[in-house]
């Protein structure tokens, strides 16, 4: 069933060629998730440290995190991140129910974390990563993770403010069967991703990875999921008791997706013993802009955690 989303080896390379600096220092393998769709993961680290489990954004891929995997985080935590069903070299399955039903996300999480045998990581999730993340903590709980990093991911805990009004453009474009649509959808999207323009390499290879998640894919996961019990929901605002754990929020100040004062002012009121952080000058992908700063507080913050709760 796989065949139709093979991805051909040219677009491959484009899409991550840009990226990779040291690609000898990472681990690949395929993980399967329950319902057969493989999923392209990525390690990089000891596998006996401490874990950070990294979830990229939409459109994106494992590669969003290269300013992590091939950083000092490497030489005290076990870094393992993975493409989402539908992106990057993970299968594209054709089916909306493979998209639209929030457990089998959590599935596609816990059956990388069984794989690459992860016990309490701190789960590190962006943007739309932060709505799997809450996927996975809704179907399978908290008892397995040691805390969550939230970057630039309101995952459905608080109202969105202040989106740029052609970001909704740019999504409808890649939603279309048209490609001409698609490849005018996936640069407009990814300029906004940054404060700073980016690189033209690197800005090509973010927008080729965004032509990788199919304009399918993108129909049947937008909207409410659903959950096994038939029922729908359409944000995460009943999770909130759950999240009883350590939780940093990583904010950045010139983030296009939305504004950093109303995001800090819905975290303070609603997680008041959460770690915040607003970087200056960084925009939605902020662990890129804000790398160096942004890796020191997150292995701040996982060493204290990962210790705590040994």
């Amino acid at each position: 069933m796989f065949s139709k989303a093979a991805l051909t080896t040219g677009l491959l390379c484009i899409g991550f060629a840009a990226f990779a600096t040291e690609p000898e220092t990472l681990r690949f393998r395929t993980v399967d998730a329950p319902d057969g769709v493989p999923l392209n993961v990525v390690e990089a680290g000891p596998s006996g440290a401490p874990a950070l489990l990294f979830i990229h954004g939409v459109g994106q891929s494992y590669a969003s995190w290269d300013r992590q995997l091939h950083s000092d985080l490497a030489s005290s935590f076990h870094l393992v991140a993975f493409d989402l069903r539908g992106h990057g070299g993970s299968g594209k399955p054709w089916q909306m129910t493979s998209y639209n039903q929030a457990c089998i996300w959590a599935d596609d999480v816990a059956a990388v974390m069984s794989a690459t045998s992860l016990t309490r990581p701190v789960m590190v999730v962006w943007s739309y990563g932060g709505t799997i993340g809450m996927d996975y903590i809704r179907c399978r709980g908290v008892t397995n993770l040691a805390g969550v990093v939230f970057a630039a991911a309101r995952s459905g805990l608080y109202p969105n403010s202040e989106l740029n009004p052609r970001i909704p453009a740019a999504s409808e474009k890649l939603k279309s069967p048209d490609l001409a649509k698609n490849i005018k959808g996936a640069a407009e999207f990814t300029s906004f991703l940054t404060a700073a323009r980016l690189p033209a390499d690197l800005g090509a290879t973010v927008t080729a990875t965004n032509l990788m998640y199919p304009p399918y894919a993108r129909q049947a996961n937008d909207g409410p999921k659903t959950l096994p019990d038939g029922s729908i929901y359409k944000n995460n605002e009943d999770q909130i008791k759950k999240l009883t754990l350590p939780l940093f929020f990583a904010l950045g100040e010139k983030d296009a997706f939305s504004a950093a004062a109303p995001a800090e002012l819905a975290i303070k009121t609603k997680f008041p013993d959460a770690t915040l952080r607003t970087y200056q000058g960084a925009g939605h992908w902020v662990f890129y802009e804000a790398a160096e700063m942004f890796n020191r507080d997150l292995h701040d913050f996982a060493m204290r955690v990962t210790k705590t709760q040994r």
